[in-house]
This record gives C-alpha cells, structure tokens and sequence, in this order.
C-alpha cells in the first residue's frame, strides 16, 4: 500500500525520538541509580537489536492508532491522548517481551522502563505537539502546501462551518462546496 510522503516522515522522526530515549533513558538509570555505571557503548548487538526492533513495534501501535492520519496530528487534545495510550501499549507489549526473553538491562528494572516512558513521553509531546505542528500551521499560512477539500451538501449549509474553520485556521484549504 502506498502512504503519503509525510506520514514515512513522521514514523522516522518517531523513530529517532524512541531510539534517543532508550539511550536517555540508559544513561540516566546507569548514571543516577545503579550500583555500576554502564555506558551505552558498552551495549552488546543484541541490546541495540532490542531497541530498534521495539522502536519499530511502537512505530506499528502508532500508525494502527491513526497517529499518522492529518486530522488526528493536526488536534493537538485527540493526538495527545492518543499518543499517550499508544505509549501505555507499546510499554505494556515491551513488559511483556522482557518478561519472556529475559534481557537483564530492561527486566531488572521498573524503574528503567518509567524513565523511558517519560521521556519518550515528554520528547514525543514536544516535537509532535508542539514543534512540528507549529511549523507545519506555518507552512500551511504561507500556502506552500495546498489543500483540496470537496464538500458535497445542502445548498450552503455543507460548507458555512467549515468555511469558518477554515478562515480561522488554515488558509491553504481550497474549498469546493456544492
């Protein structure tokens, strides 16, 4: 199946932001509450085998949770909450993996998987939520993007709420009401 450009473009810049916090999380686990401190250039293959394959399990519970489609990315409220509660399955799923396989890093610890929750949390928030939705309205202002909508309704009724939402919002939309 063919997807639109921009949703490969998100799923890798999620991807980026799990794969850092895995190594945020590691460093702050290592550095502030274990016994020894383990750096993360002394990760084995299989650890970063590990994290890649979990960032793109998290990559798949956010793409079946419509976190890539235009409407949920461009409600702040509606992407929030669903990010959250596809972080609560990726981290249940990733529980559940480290139970059975037993890796000694992730397993050993609850609280390594709550600083990787939170800050995959807090940068995903951010960089979702906050940055790249700021630049993509601007882009958006600037109508660099252009947005074809066709309404089909009763005479105007069809297109007068959304024609007030579009004056509020985004300007690059092209409505075509009939």
């Amino acid at each position: 199946m063919k997807y639109p450009g921009y949703k490969y473009f998100y799923a890798l810049i999620d991807f980026v932001i799990l794969i850092s916090s895995y190594f945020i999380a590691h460093d702050l686990y290592y550095r502030y509450y274990a016994d020894k401190y383990i750096s993360w250039m002394m990760l084995g293959a299989g650890d970063y085998l590990t994290f890649a394959v979990s960032g793109i399990v998290f990559i798949i519970i956010f793409h079946y949770l419509h976190l890539y489609k235009m409407n949920v990315f461009l409600t702040r409220a509606l992407q929030f909450t669903v990010l959250v509660k596809a972080m609560l399955y990726g981290i249940v799923g990733l529980i559940a993996v480290t139970f059975f396989t037993k890796f000694s890093f992730i397993s050993d610890s609850r609280l390594y998987i709550s600083i990787y929750f939170v800050t995959a949390l807090i940068l995903l928030i951010f960089v979702r939520i906050i940055l790249l939705q700021i630049i993509y309205s601007k882009i958006l202002a600037n109508k660099i993007f252009k947005i074809k909508i066709l309404i089909i309704g009763r005479e105007n009724r069809a297109g007068h709420s959304l024609r007030n939402y579009h004056s509020k919002i985004y300007s690059a939309w092209r409505l075509l009401v009939f």
